[in-house]
């Protein structure tokens, strides 16, 4: 690799020993390599029922909106107009 690559993933330049890390071998260095490697992955446990909690919420933030709106327009419906 070149020296300026090296410099950039952290290891010596200078030590033949002293290469950096490339897991997947694309070329690019571990420490610079944005791309997923084979061990990731994106399930982890605090976002695995993320989908449901958030159906829940919605689902409870309509059913209180509709018991708002229906209890509202229950308690006006008897009264008069008293001018």
């Amino acid at each position: 690799m070149e020296d300026t690559v090296e410099i950039d993933c952290g290891t010596e330049p200078l030590n033949a020993s002293s290469t950096p890390v490339d897991a997947n071998d694309n070329g690019i260095c571990d420490v610079n390599d944005d791309s997923e490697t084979e061990g990731d992955t994106d399930d982890s446990p605090d976002d695995s029922n993320s989908g449901t909690s958030q159906y829940l919420s919605w689902t409870a933030c309509c059913i209180l909106l509709l018991l708002l709106l229906f209890s509202s327009s229950y308690c006006y419906e008897g009264v008069t107009n008293r001018s």
